[in-house]
């Protein structure tokens, strides 16, 4: 009895493909591009600024950490997608600033992996509160006042 994938063809290679492999194999190939998209910063995200240090009108909300490598971007692609989920999580969690910890810009890039991952980057931040509460109308005082 012959397998199916190794029945000669009528032209050609001289081997038919196996159609549950070859539909396999499309599956992991999309699912693979799938998980390299990067990540897109949100408008939520977009609103937190990065600063230096905490002033005295900031609220630290949490600390958080994110990390990105052992991909097929390189070091510089991970931080900024480091920063980018940083940036979508502060938001999420209330903040509109953060303090990085981690990889400067400035730092060159070769020393910003771990050993033996040489595209390996992990940061931590503090999210911030530093907006000005909003204004709030002030209290109907016709009822009190009389």
């Amino acid at each position: 009895m012959r397998r199916w994938n190794r029945q000669p063809a009528a032209r050609g290679t001289g081997y038919r493909l196996d159609p549950v492999k070859v539909r396999i194999a499309a599956s992991l190939a999309v699912i693979t591009l799938a998980g390299c998209s990067a990540t897109e910063l949100t408008p939520a995200g977009a609103k937190v600024v990065i600063r230096e240090s905490a002033g005295p009108e900031c609220r630290l909300i949490r600390r958080i950490q994110e990390s990105e490598g052992r991909n097929f971007h390189s070091a510089a692609a991970n931080v900024e997608e480091v920063r980018v989920e940083l940036k979508n999580r502060a938001a999420t969690l209330g903040g509109d600033a953060l303090v990085l910890h981690g990889p400067k810009p400035e730092d060159p890039i070769p020393t910003r992996g771990a050993p033996g991952c040489p595209n390996c980057i992990e940061m931590s931040a503090e999210v911030l509160r530093c907006a000005p509460p909003a204004a709030r109308p002030p209290a109907d005082q016709g009822a009190l006042g009389r």
